[in-house]
């Protein structure tokens, strides 16, 4: 037998592999996928938790200053001690919230927005009983209300 003239001539050319696609993903792609979407959960679980874990305070705190209220009804305490709540769940909320460092009108309309508004009559008539003296103090039933309209801004219970 005689060898071909051109030794080289016997050999297939170079057959590249295919490219290699995204899907399916390898076995470890799926895992990562997966420990995300735990993380993902357990997150979003541990934030409203959180949230319901203020709303709960707030709640206990609120029922304690209606319970000191109902037993001494004194307007201005009433409206220094649920400003001073509202500002404090403001904060804890919206972090970095500038509704939390206003006053007056101006506090009264940026709580008035949002999911769960707060009315600006509640804000503003509080704020008169704060700072009015005398003449801007509510009677008890009006303070009432006052209590009724930061309950329902707070949450109601689970």
């Amino acid at each position: 037998m005689t060898p071909p003239a051109d030794p080289l001539q016997g050999l297939r050319d170079i057959h590249l592999p295919d490219p290699v696609s995204l899907w399916p993903l390898a076995p470890g792609w799926w895992a990562v996928l997966a420990l995300a979407l735990l993380a993902l959960a357990a997150g979003t679980l541990l934030w409203r938790r959180h949230r319901a874990g203020v709303a709960r305070a707030a709640r206990r705190e609120l029922d304690a200053i209606a319970r000191e209220f109902g037993g001494r009804p004194d307007v201005p305490a009433l409206a220094r001690q649920l400003s001073s709540l509202v500002r404090r769940v403001t904060l804890v909320r919206d972090q970095g919230s500038e509704a939390a460092g206003l006053h007056g009108s101006r506090r009264a309309a940026a709580l008035a927005q949002g999911r769960r508004p707060l009315p600006e009559r509640t804000l503003l008539a509080m704020e008169t009983a704060l700072y009015g003296g005398d003449a801007g103090v509510a009677p008890p039933a009006a303070a009432e209300a006052w209590i009724d309209d930061v309950r329902r801004w707070i949450g109601r219970k689970p």
